[in-house]
């Protein structure tokens, strides 16, 4: 079985002429077979929820424990208004990950009611990664990988069985100027977070602050993408998957 280092792999989808122009990463950890992220990060789903000069990832790197049994139909999904139809590629190691490689293609059956149309056709590669995600955060910062979006609506600690949640805004015990140098993605998406100041609200432009003194990270608020997509019978301020940019303090 071949094996790649997780930067060769990232070029994989121009490589082989699926994916035209800049690749566009998000880790979703814990991600299950959840394909709701293919819809609500779609470029023009962004703009209906006033998101502006952020480009959509087309690149996604599913990492959980226990892959589902048939990965390939597990990521296929048709309803009213989207179908996603799944190929696999190949499958190899990444670091001790072992790792499967799918094309997706991402079709609007008709079009949402805040839209005139259907919405343009994606074609979108995922990698899915079989794995606990507190041994791909060591492997990636040990290789200096960083994806552009973090994804942690399921949390892991709840559903996928991490020793630590993700969203917990924590240092871990690393020291403040420490943690200020640990490069991290530049977008974040949850549904919640833990150990945060409490608000009753949070518009667009606030922050979600740490109560951990010296934790070096602010993330700002830039939309409420969907109340469908997360919280799973939680009470939380952001009432569903929200988009955060983060921030230095």
């Amino acid at each position: 079985m071949s094996k790649y280092e997780i930067h060769e792999v990232m070029e994989f989808p121009k490589v082989t002429n699926w994916i035209d122009g800049a690749i566009v990463t998000a880790l979703y950890q814990c991600a299950g077979s959840d394909t709701m992220p293919l819809t609500f990060t779609h470029p023009e789903f962004f703009l209906h929820r006033n998101v502006y000069n952020i480009l959509s990832p087309n690149l996604f790197v599913y990492v959980d424990r226990k892959a589902p049994s048939d990965i390939n139909q597990s990521l296929e999904f048709s309803g009213e208004f989207t179908r996603i139809t799944s190929k696999f590629i190949e499958n190899f190691k990444v670091g001790s990950f072992q790792v499967y490689l799918f094309n997706l293609r991402w079709q609007s059956l008709r079009a949402p009611v805040w839209h005139r149309r259907p919405l343009v056709e994606r074609k979108l590669s995922l990698l899915y990664c079989v794995g606990e995600q507190e041994r791909m955060s060591v492997y990636a910062y040990r290789k200096n990988w960083v994806p552009d979006f973090f994804i942690g609506v399921t949390d892991g600690h709840r559903f996928g069985g991490n020793k630590n949640p993700v969203n917990k805004l924590t240092t871990h015990g690393m020291q403040s100027e420490a943690a200020r140098s640990v490069p991290v993605s530049r977008y974040y998406i949850t549904d919640h977070f833990l150990n945060e100041k409490k608000a009753d609200v949070l518009h667009e432009g606030e922050y979600i602050y740490s109560l951990e003194p010296g934790f070096p990270f602010k993330f700002k608020k830039i939309a409420l993408l969907s109340t469908k997509w997360g919280r799973y019978g939680q009470k939380t301020v952001l009432g569903g998957a929200t988009l955060f940019e983060v921030m230095l303090v």
